[in-house]
């Protein structure tokens, strides 16, 4: 699984496709054989001239999302508005892959591949097709996930004796427990401004998300979901399901608290009046490097259906060496790179912890504090929608408190460019 990132600042955490085809019901033709989730790549598009490149490009412009393309517009850093990354993956090569036997699931145009479920002997008859690249990233299919739901198996993950509860200390004021995290990064002078996200889409990859809780079902400010995809079960619900396993939807649950949660005196999030976009790309049962494309393919869902913040609290990197973490080898990163080409805003975070308890507890770390700073860039762009993904950079990173004092960054890579202030980087622009 992507591994759970982990400042220590006071949390909400909640309890509580693109196809959206019905492949479970193949999968149930599947159950009594031994069966693997792969990654087929494609070795082209299947453009084969510039006219129909250029059809293509036109094609695009007509039919993409209004606001995706508005970003483009004004932000994208690629030549042109579209690429060849952005084609559809051809129907056809995808037609010889299912004509194996083998289930379609998961497509991206970015990686130009799909996931697929499918034997031993579908998978190398894959291989001899001469549409496609390569078959990797194989794992054996999960087929019993109703067996990770049973509370025995989580006992060891959620313990909610073992948080802490004692928040009398804290003022409750507006924010309520939040207010600690909110006055740090000087959010709360930002929010006074009016500004709290209004119009900005923001788009977090995680686990599940429950979205029954009552922080985000105030009556004033209910959350604004806009677009969500499932893609370890390939549906288009994220909400906590039968078949998941018990606690799946923890995690995410916290991120989009932090953001969104909207209850006065009670806990307030960055960016309370955000539309979100949000993927379950996270299997939190087992760790495999299948889930990078999940994750690459939930930016590429992100970035079409309009997304102009991107954040993350997931990692995936056990299978890569020192020399390979550098900004542009591993999938995720590959992706993250397209992203931001793009125009998007992406937040992603690094380390690794996560705890839950029923309403209200603390938790730790990176987790908390990416999405906390993204809610701060929605913000920070409901002000200044002009603002490029460099500019956005520059300006969190100047008016973090270390480089403030010290005119630099902390080169021993503790703090970073420091705490920001997002007032701020309002009030020098």
């Amino acid at each position: 699984m992507l591994q759970f990132l982990s400042i220590t600042l006071f949390a909400l955490f909640l309890t509580g496709c693109i196809s959206g085809s019905p492949a479970s019901d193949r999968e149930n033709d599947l159950k009594d054989t031994q069966v693997f989730d792969a990654w087929v790549e494609f070795r082209n598009k299947g453009i084969e001239t510039d006219e129909q490149r250029t059809e293509m490009i036109a094609f695009l412009e007509r039919n993409y999302n209004p606001k995706a393309l508005a970003r483009r517009k004004t932000k994208r850093t690629f030549p042109g508005l579209f690429d060849d990354r952005d084609f559809p993956v051809r129907e056809t090569y995808l037609e010889q892959v299912s004509q194996t036997g083998a289930i379609i699931k998961i497509v991206s145009r970015w990686l130009n591949g799909t996931s697929v479920l499918a034997t031993s002997d579908q998978l190398q008859e894959i291989k001899t097709l001469e549409c496609v690249q390569w078959v990797g990233d194989i794992h054996e299919h999960i087929k019993n996930r109703n067996h990770y739901s049973d509370p025995a198996y989580t006992q060891e993950i959620i313990d909610p004796g073992a948080y802490p509860r004692d928040f009398e200390s804290y003022e409750a004021g507006f924010y309520g427990l939040s207010s600690p995290q909110i006055q740090q990064l000087n959010l709360h002078s930002v929010h006074e401004k009016g500004l709290t996200g209004k119009g900005v889409v923001i788009a977090i990859l995680d686990t599940g998300f429950d979205l029954d809780h009552k922080a985000f079902n105030h009556t004033d400010k209910p959350v604004n979901v806009l677009k969500q995809w499932d893609l370890v079960n390939d549906d288009l619900n994220t909400k906590p399901e039968k078949t998941d396993p018990i606690g799946q939807h923890l995690h995410g649950t916290l991120v989009l608290g932090t953001i969104t949660a909207y209850v006065p005196g009670d806990f307030v999030g960055s960016a309370y009046d955000a539309s979100f976009i949000l993927c379950k790309a996270e299997d939190v049962i087992e760790e495999y490097p299948l889930e990078e494309r999940w994750f690459v393919t939930a930016l590429e869902f992100a970035e079409s259906n309009g997304a102009d913040v991107i954040t993350s609290s997931l990692v995936i990197y056990d299978h890569y060496n020192e020399s390979q973490l550098n900004g542009e080898t591993s999938v995720m990163s590959i992706g993250w790179n397209i992203a931001t080409g793009n125009g998007v805003i992406g937040m992603q975070g690094g380390g690794n912890a996560g705890h839950d308890h029923n309403l209200y507890t603390t938790a730790s770390g990176v987790s908390i504090a990416t999405p906390l700073f993204a809610g701060g860039i929605a913000c920070i762009l409901q002000a200044h929608p002009e603002w490029s993904v460099e500019e956005i950079r520059k300006n969190l990173f100047r008016t973090g408190h270390y480089f403030r004092e010290a005119g630099t960054w902390d080169t021993t890579f503790v703090q970073g460019y420091g705490i920001p202030d997002f007032l701020l980087m309002l009030s020098e622009n």
